[in-house]
């Protein structure tokens, strides 16, 4: 019994510092393992981190910029049937352009330019006119509803068979325009012709 107390302590003795190399072993392989990962995916600096995420904005910033910026002269230009809907036109100029038969519905052309420009039947429906130059513009059987014509310029433009009746006249010389008359007498009982100097509220 003795003897095989000693043998077990001898083995005892000789199995810690087996254990306690392993360990060793164990802890170094992981921590060349976790240098390896750094080497092959180095961790990036934190100015790095900054200048990336300062680029990204930028990035970002010149994407968006790009997407809402539209050329402001398109004079004398052909956009025959195109997809413009919802379009920053504001103060571009369009003057003698062709939209027929083109959709800008809900398109930004306030301000603009657009003396003896053609829209022949094209969908203007919700789109802002308000302070729009539309001088002897062609705007023949165009969807003009729901649209904002306030304080526009008319004189000689032609409106023949458009859908206006629920736009927005106010400010706008729309008797100065040829129309339809039923058209007409829908926009003097509802936007009537300033009284000036004794002429009448009817065309």
């Amino acid at each position: 019994m003795e003897s095989l107390a000693i043998h077990q302590q001898d083995a005892r003795r000789h199995g810690q510092p087996r254990q306690a190399s392993t360990s060793r072993l164990s802890s170094k392989q992981g921590e060349e393992s976790l240098r390896g990962s750094d080497r092959r995916w180095p961790r990036p600096s934190r100015e790095a981190v900054v200048v990336s995420e300062d680029e990204a904005g930028a990035s970002s910033q010149s994407d968006e910029a790009g997407a809402e910026a539209l050329p402001k002269d398109w004079s004398f230009t052909s956009h025959l049937g195109e997809d413009l809907r919802g379009a920053n036109l504001s103060g571009a100029d369009l003057r003698r352009s062709v939209f027929d038969g083109a959709d800008l519905e809900g398109a930004d052309l306030s301000g603009a330019d657009l003396r003896r420009a053609s829209f022949k039947r094209a969908n203007l429906m919700k789109a802002a006119f308000d302070g729009a130059d539309m001088r002897d513009g062609i705007f023949v059987k165009a969807r003009m509803n729901l649209s904002n014509f306030q304080e526009t310029r008319l004189d000689g433009a032609d409106l023949r068979g458009i859908r206006g009746k629920y736009a927005i006249w106010r400010g706008a010389n729309w008797w100065d325009a040829r129309m339809d008359d039923e058209l007409r007498e829908a926009l003097a009982k509802k936007w009537p012709r300033p009284l000036t100097e004794g002429v009448s509220d009817q065309p």
